[in-house]
């Protein structure tokens, strides 16, 4: 379920962002695909539940992790620890601008 809550959210994100009224990014041109009016207001409406869904996974997601790495003994603690220093290291290195 987290995973579908993940991918319907980051889906709503892309085509809603895609349909937001205003500038592309941190430039000066405006998006040609914008919907102005309500259906403006209905694409940012969209865009923020999308990323409430996604922002919602990524805790369930997280909270999983917490609760199987607690419940887990043995060879599966220890590749728990493996996820979780990987995952460690890939948001490091994010920060970090390593990538």
């Amino acid at each position: 379920m987290v995973v579908v809550t993940a991918v319907t959210g980051a889906g709503i994100v892309l085509v809603a962002g895609s349909l937001l009224p205003g500038r592309l990014g941190g430039t000066s041109t405006a998006n040609p695909f914008a919907l102005t009016g309500p259906a403006g207001m209905v694409a940012t409406v969209l865009f923020d539940v999308g990323l409430a869904l996604h922002a919602g996974s990524l805790v369930a997601g997280l909270v999983s992790l917490v609760l199987r790495f607690r419940a887990a003994r043995g060879i599966e603690r220890q590749q728990l620890r493996w996820v979780a220093a990987g995952g460690a290291a890939a948001l490091g290195s994010h920060h970090t601008g390593w990538s």
